[in-house]
């Protein structure tokens, strides 16, 4: 067993290179040179113990993010409750450590994993259905290290992101935990998640993600920057951030911007939701393929030549906009987008912006319901987004992420009041007014603004993350 985990170490990988679950309760650890120890599941917790001092006397190992170790650890935890068992004592015994942070995430069942060998796909499952599949920092950490592995693996041919469940592909980020966090815990979340996001930009290999549920926040930067984004007559598309004290992020910078007629800019003020055949419409979505063939395209896809993902898509898609709209009523029509358009262009500031929605609100009910839907957002948020957008139309994505980096850890760690009452508001107070701070965008400044865009108080992206 010395020999094997030194020889593990000698490799850098770390102590527990292979857990998985072994017949008869036996627990089996390999290490370097195929070497291999068995232990039953009444000994883990001593096993652990007794070789505390011996790993106290080693210098740090980095984790051994491999190929290898993502398909053990992918096929072997989901499935088998007694390896999720084992962690938890290993945690026990070294005081709460876990293996590693980048593999919490696959050993809680948060995200799952299966590698289709015969034809190199690899599904990730967002699997948190309870929580609409809400992203965790522990999610977010194990998908930035791991999609550049499996963009490099040639065992890997292309890469398939659902949701679990029959609501949501994802409904954004734990916002819940993330208001009750310290400033360490906001910066690790974001960091993580915008490196993420950034990574789904750069794979080289096809990435999908199906959106048969609800897209939001943070389920719209695992999926819009990657190649492949897939629709159905259940698709409902937001950035909702304002109303919550935050701000359209994960991208969104860029995304919006690029978006047609200034529609970007009527999103997330608004935080409208988007059909399926809305999103098909706006370039949001690639593909529009009826929920009913969701199912049977998966197959395929878990079959067929990996790199001829695209081709599956085209067989399942429709082949119009007008057979998405048959199934998937439009919430933005042509003449509403070109309505927004003309009352939303030529404006220097937020509040010349809303006095030219106020004064079409008196002839048209559209615009009367779009400016009282604005003033019950955060006038902060507000200003956020006038200013991140047009600051974002001359921005590369890897830019946009830097620059809401500190936004977000402004708003969320350093001057918390907006995004906790609208958290409050939201989600535990539910009905209640919240109390912004400015109340209203009348009372926005430039200097209050320029706050969060510089957020003195905190770090750049680049002091917790590498982007290149």
């Amino acid at each position: 067993l010395f020999q094997c985990l030194s020889q593990a170490h000698k490799e850098q990988s770390t102590w527990c290179c292979c857990i998985a679950a072994g017949e008869s309760g036996l627990f089996v650890l390999q290490g370097g040179g195929n070497r291999t120890a068995r232990i039953n599941s009444a000994m883990s917790v001593l096993f652990c113990r007794s070789l505390s001092p011996f790993f106290s006397r080693l210098p740090a190992a980095p984790p051994s993010l491999s190929m290898e170790r993502l398909q053990r650890i992918g096929n072997h935890v989901p499935a088998q409750r007694s390896t999720r068992l084992f962690a938890s004592s290993v945690a026990a015994a070294f005081g709460g450590a876990s293996s590693s942070p980048e593999e919490a995430a696959i050993h809680s069942g948060e995200l799952q994993i299966d590698h289709f060998k015969a034809n190199g796909l690899v599904k990730l499952t967002l699997n948190r259905p309870k929580g609409l599949n809400a992203l965790t920092t522990d999610q977010v950490t194990c998908l930035c290290e791991y999609l550049p592995i499996l963009d490099a693996s040639p065992e890997c041919s292309a890469v398939l992101v659902v949701g679990a469940g029959e609501k949501a592909f994802c409904a954004g980020g734990d916002i819940k935990t993330l208001s009750q966090g310290t400033a360490a815990e906001v910066s690790n979340f974001f960091s993580k998640e915008y490196l993420m996001d950034l990574r789904t930009s750069e794979m080289k290999k096809p990435y999908a993600c199906v959106w048969n549920g609800i897209v939001m926040g943070g389920g719209v930067g695992i999926s819009n920057h990657g190649r492949f984004r897939i629709a159905t007559e259940k698709t409902m598309w937001a950035m909702p951030e304002t109303g919550i004290g935050l701000f359209p992020d994960v991208g969104a910078s860029f995304l919006l911007p690029r978006l047609p007629r200034h529609v970007g800019m009527y999103l997330g003020l608004t935080g409208a939701r988007l059909s399926g055949s809305d999103v098909l419409r706006l370039g949001l979505a690639t593909h529009f393929v009826p929920s009913s063939q969701i199912g049977q395209m998966i197959e395929v896809l878990q079959t067929e030549n990996g790199m001829e993902m695209e081709k599956v898509l085209q067989r399942f898609a429709v082949k119009s906009f007008q057979e998405a709209e048959a199934i998937s009523p439009r919430s933005l029509s042509d003449e509403t987008i070109k309505d927004i358009d003309q009352i939303l262009a030529g404006h220097g500031d937020l509040k010349a912006m809303m006095k030219a929605m106020r004064t079409a609100g008196e002839t048209s009910e559209f615009w009367k319901k779009t400016v009282a839907t604005i003033e019950k957002k955060c006038p902060t948020s507000c200003g956020i987004v006038f200013r991140q957008i047009a600051e974002g139309k001359q921005k590369s994505l890897a830019e946009c992420l830097k620059m809401e980096f500190k936004i977000a850890t402004a708003c969320a760690a350093y001057s918390p009041h907006n995004f906790r009452e609208g958290v409050r508001v939201t989600l535990v107070d539910k009905g209640d007014t919240p109390k912004w701070d400015p109340a209203s965008i009348e009372e926005l400044t430039d200097e209050h603004i320029d706050k969060y865009f510089a957020c003195p108080d905190g770090e750049p992206l680049e002091s917790f993350v590498s982007l290149s």
